[in-house]
Formats: structure tokens, C-alpha cells, sequence
């Protein structure tokens, strides 16, 4: 039997059984595979504390008698700031990863926001979460982020209304950024151990997982590589990330091995800075950046193009801004967000348009069709919302109470 009590604080709480009375020696992730019918939930109900099973020897006597005790875990405590990722899926409603860490789900269509249940004991200082994925039927799905100098990962097969702290190398320091999974099982996140240099960071890794987040190992990248920020998998094979050299310098590295091996991919000389890459399939992808000002105040946005899994990179189009983030909707129809507007493109790549924002940046978006999208800017916690492939926007509050900013100037 497992029950929940309260944290004697006033916040909810984590429950853990264990069973038998030696040490608990391995432990179960506790959430059986969701009923069909819960795939597309879209309750506003915040994340209910999760039940963590511990396993323990068989008594060596049979007259030895099995007992089960339960310790309470309370949640860490729920105080979001900011959006610094977003996952819109395709029913309107979806998640929002924000500072302190905080992770906040709405089911109203990107209305209203309510903070989920962290495990306390996973979350050990000032960060955020900043990267969101969920399988294609929103039952699974998994939240990476870092908190006191140390990443931490999180991971649901309930379409959320659980979370669980997943297992991470224990020597791991810094913070983890996006994350993708190809399936219910395998997935990879990116992140930059804590240090200072060009970069801000002592070097950059990937992780994988192949039992769907319960935990997670490293996978070798080029030692030149201090930082990665951004990770997509078009199968289980191809992958790609962007982020920072240690000599300051934009890094794309790829694998076609699932991650057996990491090798960089040659960039145009110009590009000055790459933040985001996205694939349609394993050949043909896009990454965004900036280049050099030279004698602007603000550096040119830059789109790169591929055709061959990224073997070689070509500029496709520069914008009058930089360009921060990336969404492939289609062959032809792509956004990306930058410094002070949304870009779009229904030509694949080679024109795009802009429209101007109110917030000074957009480098967290997600869109899930042409016309439907989320997108905001990580020093806010104003997440703005169209559904007319972002003719008009509607904009609304992640803290509770909070009254936001315009999404779009008057």
C-alpha cells in the first residue's frame, strides 16, 4: 500500500513505499503505461505527487515477515519566473519550463498555467527548466533543465500529471538544455559542465537514455566543444546540436551512429554565432544564427541550409536581426525566432518575412502546425499565442496573478 501526506509545510508531496525490511536496493519507475483514453488529456489540474516503489531482498527465513513502511518527499517549492521553453502540442494545450526551476502546464490552450510537482530532493538551487519533449500521443514526456550548478532531468509516462527525477552521472556539474526523443524509449539531451572562457562553460556533453529517461549516460563529443545548448534527432541514427567552441567560436556537431560518436560539422566562415538547429528528415535541416555587425549596431541574422544530413552547410537568407530559435513545420514552412520579431517562410528557406514583437526577443517557440504556435522570450513570463499563423497574437501570464507584457507593439 502507498500512501501521500503532506509535507507539514503546506506543499504537496512525493510518496515512497518500501518494501521488506533490508535497504532498498534498486528502485522501479512507478508509473504504469497510461490508459489510451489519457493521451489527450487536457486537465488544468496541477501535477499530482508521484509514487516511487522500492524493491528490497526476499527475507532469507520463510518465517521472516514482509513489512512496508512510506516516507514522504515533498515537492520543491513552485515559484515560476519566466518561460525559457515552451512544447504547444497539437490538441492547444502543453508546457511551459521556467526559472527557480519550474515546470507549468496548461490546459486551456495557453490561458492559464499551473506548476507541476518537482521532486524537492532533485532540485538544488536556482535554475530553470529549458527543454521540453513528449511522445506524439502526449502520454510520455520529459523536462531537463540545471539548479545550483547541477542539470537535472525529469520525466512522466501520464501525460504529466506525475514527474519523476530521472539518473544522471553523478559527476555531471552545470546545466542541460534542450532535449529530444525519437520514441517512447530512447532519447538525448545536451549540456556545458559550470566554467568561464568564450564559452561560460568547462566543456559540453550529450546523454542518452534507451529505457525512455529512467537514466541516462554520456556519450563522447570533440574535446574543442565547451558548450551545447540545442539538440533535434530526425531517427534514432541522426542527430545534430549547436552551441560554442572553446575558442568562442559557433560548434555544429552531428552523429548518423545515435550517438556513438560526435564529429563537428564544417559552417561557413562568417556565421559569427549558431543557436538552434531543426530537421525534417535525416537529410535536410536548417540552423539560425547572426553574423558579424561589422558596421551595424546589430548583427545580421543568418539562416544555414542543408541537404545531405548536414555534411555541408550553405547560407540560405539573412534578416535584419539576429535569429535565436527554429521550427520546421514542412518542407516549406519554417519559423524562427529573433531580436524583436517572429520570422517566417512558405519557400522552404528562401524569403522570409517579419513581424515585430514587444518583447525583445523570441528564443524559446513551438509551433505545431502552420497556423498554431507559442513562442516567448526566456527574461520574460509573457507567453504569446496565435492561431493564424501569427497574424494576431494573444498573450497570458505564467505566474499566477501576473498581469504580462504586449505581445505585439500598438
Amino acid at each position: 500500500m502507498a500512501v501521500t501526506r503532506s509535507s507539514g509545510s503546506g506543499k504537496p508531496s512525493l510518496t515512497v513505499q518500501a518494501a521488506g525490511r533490508s535497504e532498498p536496493r534498486a528502485v522501479d519507475d512507478p508509473l504504469p503505461a497510461p490508459a489510451p483514453s489519457s493521451s489527450s488529456s487536457s486537465s488544468t489540474t496541477a501535477a499530482k505527487p508521484a509514487t516511487i516503489t522500492t524493491k528490497a531482498p526476499k527475507p532469507t527465513t520463510t518465517s521472516a515477515p514482509s513489512t512496508s513502511t512510506t516516507v514522504a518527499l515533498p515537492c520543491a517549492p513552485a515559484a515560476p519566473i519566466y518561460s525559457l521553453a515552451l512544447l504547444r502540442r497539437p490538441d492547444g494545450n502543453g508546457w511551459s519550463g521556467g526559472a527557480n526551476p519550474a515546470l507549468e502546464r496548461s490546459g486551456d490552450g495557453g490561458q492559464t498555467w499551473t506548476a507541476a510537482c518537482l521532486q524537492a530532493d532533485a532540485v538544488t538551487g536556482p535554475g530553470g527548466i529549458y527543454g521540453i519533449a513528449f511522445t506524439s500521443d502526449g502520454t510520455r514526456g520529459w523536462a531537463t533543465g540545471g539548479s545550483g550548478q547541477h542539470p537535472i532531468a525529469f520525466r512522466t509516462s501520464d501525460g504529466g500529471d506525475h514527474w519523476l527525477a530521472s539518473t544522471l552521472p553523478a559527476d555531471l556539474t552545470g546545466s542541460l538544455g534542450t532535449v529530444a526523443f525519437v520514441d517512447d524509449r530512447h532519447g538525448w539531451t545536451v549540456g556545458s559542465a559550470a566554467g568561464q572562457g568564450p564559452a561560460n562553460a568547462a566543456g559540453g556533453y550529450v546523454l542518452t537514455t534507451s529505457d525512455g529517461g529512467v537514466m541516462w549516460t554520456t556519450q563522447p563529443v570533440p574535446s574543442t566543444v565547451a558548450r551545447l545548448n540545442r539538440v533535434v534527432f530526425a531517427d534514432t541514427a541522426h542527430g545534430w546540436a549547436v552551441g560554442v567552441a572553446a575558442d568562442g567560436k559557433p560548434a555544429l556537431v552531428a552523429t548518423d551512429d545515435g550517438g556513438a560518436t560526435w564529429s563537428l560539422r564544417t559552417i561557413p566562415d562568417d556565421v559569427r554565432n549558431l543557436r538552434d538547429v531543426g530537421f525534417l528528415d535525416a537529410r535536410r535541416g536548417w540552423a539560425v544564427g547572426d553574423l558579424p555587425p561589422e558596421r551595424r549596431t546589430d548583427p545580421l541574422g543568418v539562416v544555414l541550409t542543408t541537404a545531405d544530413g548536414g555534411a555541408t552547410w550553405s547560407q540560405q537568407a539573412t534578416t535584419s536581426n539576429s535569429l535565436w530559435t527554429v521550427a520546421v513545420i514542412d518542407g516549406q514552412t519554417l519559423y524562427a525566432g529573433g531580436v524583436r520579431g517572429l520570422w517566417s517562410t512558405h519557400d522552404g528557406g528562401t524569403t522570409w518575412d517579419k513581424q515585430p514583437f514587444a518583447l525583445p526577443a523570441l528564443d524559446a517557440i513551438s509551433f505545431t502546425d502552420a497556423d498554431h504556435g507559442w513562442v516567448t522570450h526566456s527574461m520574460f513570463s509573457t507567453v504569446c499565442r496565435t492561431g493564424d499563423g501569427g497574424r494576431t497574437w494573444v498573450g497570458s501570464d505564467v505566474r499566477r496573478g501576473g498581469t504580462g507584457l504586449a505581445c505585439t507593439p500598438p
